[in-house]
């Protein structure tokens, strides 16, 4: 061995050996392809479970065989996209929950937090029903919590039914909006739920199933009897418990009305109260009536059953001035009893009690007393001296309302002995155009004083009115008393029609003590500058113009007259056609009246007095005929005068007859009987 050969120690051997570090790399990059491995896999086994159909109907069907709480049927659909389920129950010992059919989209809680979670939900048919019979005893608020955690960030429950007492509850829609329901916490935001007689919108608030059920919610309530007069919506705030539960309504109509109730929803039939107060408030009914209080309040309580309200407010009207008025009154839902309701306006006082029932059509009776009602002044000038000065005595008014027949009816019984019966019936609704409506009208002891009649005192009478397509017709009847005014006694009797402004008058009669007078007539109604036109005939026999006017020298009138005309309020013009009437010509006291025939025809005008003075002015009047008396040759007779009831001047007066001839003129007084 020579030294230039190397030792065995020094030669390198034929592999290199591996260092630690390099190991442990390769092991870990091994676990990390594991790792992606498994991942992938369960990216795999979770795609098919959420992702396919079939997939996720195998793990739903898992889910229901580790649970006997939730029972369901698969019908299609996936985790991912949506699920489709029926016959969903949800069994307890005392509730059951139903839902017929759901629409699911499960969310990202489900998987990450253990929460049962849907984006979306669209639930139809739901129905929570009590499966134990009532105890009679008080509400057990036991303390309710889920065994998991229920969240649904939007929801739609299409007939929602709460079977929990012998009525079910209904509601047609319920949205939930952040809907979260953890242990015994049930919080949402912005949910709405309508049922067919009221609606709440923007619901905001908690509840805790646990103690009383303590709960504070805000919302907005719509009642849909109430939107159709003006009253969109009802800010509404609860808080207390649900034993008794503190509510606060704020109503914008467009006047500020607050109130104030408290509800026992639990309690047997949810007994409730509360107060309701208004100032400044335009009701919205009857908007043309302009219905206004300066303010009032309403104390109310009840129950599902019924409530029953007692009211203070003042109110007028477009028509009447500002009255105080009180009421009582309690409903059953089917029907409004009045146990009183008193009024203090127009400088007199009124009381009225009775009912009104809605169920099957609206019906009513209503009893009254009235003190002092000053009504005159409410009433159209061309009716006001018809009007009572003041109304005391005894009111009733009777009613039914239905789509087939319609009746009303009111009764006046005046402590001065006047009476009043009228009523009105119409087949169908009342005011269904195209429908007959029948008027009809009794009186007895109707005193008034009319403006340019005087005093009139009708002992009875009727008025039947009939209205159909456009067209109405009158039918009047009525015996007067005698008395100092213009009109005579006896009995009355008249008939019209009108249709637009054509009136037809078939019969007007007259039987008295001034004789007797029957006649017919057609008038045109006034319209825009033309003036009021008519025709008439009439035919007297034994009638007295001096008892209707005694500046008029005329009585026993008897024949006939027929004339046309045209009239305003301030002139009548008359045209005589061919008249033959007999009568006998008053003079005086002290000389025996003179038989007087005339015929022929001729002109009158008359001119009546305006403003607070009524009756005629002045006249003119032109005739051309005969005129035959005892002790005068017959023969023509022309005549033309003017003048006023005290002063007649006879500008020409021609009688041409087998005697010869006069032409004369001069002047008539008629103040103290006739004297010329």
């Amino acid at each position: 061995m020579t030294d230039s050969q190397p030792s065995p120690a020094d030669t390198p051997p034929d592999h290199p050996t591996t260092t630690p570090r390099r190991r442990w790399g390769r092991v870990l990059w091994h676990l990390l392809w594991l790792l992606l491995g498994l991942l992938l896999t369960a990216v795999a086994v979770l795609y098919y479970w959420a992702g396919t159909n079939a997939g996720s109907q195998r793990m739903l069907s898992w889910i229901a065989n580790q649970q006997q709480l939730i029972h369901y049927r698969y019908v299609g659909g996936n985790l991912r996209d949506g699920l489709q389920l029926d016959h969903i129950t949800v069994k307890t010992k005392h509730i059951d929950v139903m839902v017929q059919h759901a629409v699911l989209k499960v969310g990202w809680r489900s998987v990450l937090q253990r929460e049962v979670h849907f984006r979306q939900a669209e639930l139809t048919g739901l129905a929570v029903i009590k499966k134990t019979p009532p105890s009679g005893k008080p509400f057990d608020f036991k303390t309710i919590k889920l065994p998991f955690t229920l969240r649904f960030d939007d929801a739609v429950v299409h007939d929602l039914q709460l079977r929990v007492s012998k009525n079910p509850i209904i509601f047609s829609e319920v949205v939930l909006h952040d809907a979260l329901w953890a242990g015994d916490h049930l919080s949402l935001k912005q949910s709405s739920l309508k049922h067919s007689a009221v609606a709440v919108d923007h619901i905001t608030g908690d509840i805790r199933f646990s103690g009383l059920y303590p709960i504070h919610a805000t919302g907005q309530l719509v009642v849909p009897a109430l939107s159709r007069l003006g009253l969109s919506e009802i800010d509404l705030k609860a808080t207390g418990t649900l034993d008794t539960l503190n509510g606060t309504l704020k109503v914008a109509w467009p006047d500020a009305a607050v109130a104030n109730v408290v509800v026992h929803p639990v309690r047997d039939h949810v007994p409730y109260a509360g107060t309701l107060t208004w100032q400044g408030f335009a009701w919205p009914f009857a908007k043309a009536l302009r219905l206004q209080s300066t303010q009032g309040q309403a104390d109310v309580q009840g129950t599902v059953q019924g409530l029953s309200a007692t009211i203070h407010t003042d109110l007028s009207s477009r028509y009447t001035p500002k009255g105080q008025f009180f009421a009582q009154a309690s409903t059953d839902f089917k029907g409004l009893e009045i146990q009183q309701l008193t009024g203090h306006v127009l400088k007199g006082s009124v009381k009225v009690n009775g009912r009104v029932d809605w169920a099957g059509g609206v019906r009513w009776r209503l009893l009254g007393q009235s003190d002092q009602l000053q009504l005159r002044p409410l009433a159209p000038q061309a009716i006001a001296g018809y009007v009572p000065q003041a109304l005391t005595g005894q009111l009733t008014s009777i009613g039914a309302l239905g789509a087939t027949r319609s009746v009303v009816g009111a009764v006046i019984r005046q402590d001065n002995g006047e009476s009043l019966v009228a009523g009105v019936a119409q087949l169908g609704h009342l005011g269904q155009a195209g429908v007959p409506l029948w008027v009809d009208a009794r009186w007895k002891n109707l005193r008034r004083t009319v403006a340019g009649v005087g005093a009139i005192d009708s002992q009875r009478g009727r008025a039947v009115v009939q209205v159909h397509n456009g067209t109405t017709g009158v039918d009047v009847h009525t015996t007067l008393k005698a008395t100092s005014s213009l009109v005579p006694a006896g009995t009355y009797q008249a008939k019209l029609g009108v249709a637009g402004s054509a009136l037809q008058i078939p019969l007007l009669r007259y039987e008295g003590v001034a004789g007797a007078l029957a006649g017919s007539a057609q008038v045109t109604l006034a319209q825009a500058k033309q003036p009021l036109r008519w025709q008439a005939s009439v035919q007297t026999t034994g009638l007295d113009a001096h008892r209707l006017v005694a500046s008029v020298p005329f009585k026993q009138i008897t024949g006939r007259i027929t004339a046309s005309g045209q009239s305003t309020a301030a002139q009548q013009t008359i045209r005589i056609n061919p008249v033959a009437l007999k009568a006998l010509l008053v003079r005086d006291e002290k000389t025996a009246p003179r038989p007087v025939e005339l015929i022929g025809k001729g002109n009158v005008v008359l001119l009546m007095n305006q403003g607070k003075t009524h009756g005629l002015k002045s006249f003119g009047v032109q005739f051309d005929g005969a005129l035959n008396t005892p002790d005068v040759p017959k023969g023509s007779l022309i005549v033309k005068a003017a003048g006023t009831p005290q002063l007649i001047r006879v500008a020409q007066l021609t009688h041409r007859g087998a005697a010869g001839a006069i032409d004369a003129k001069g002047e008539v007084r008629l103040d103290h009987g006739a004297a010329w």
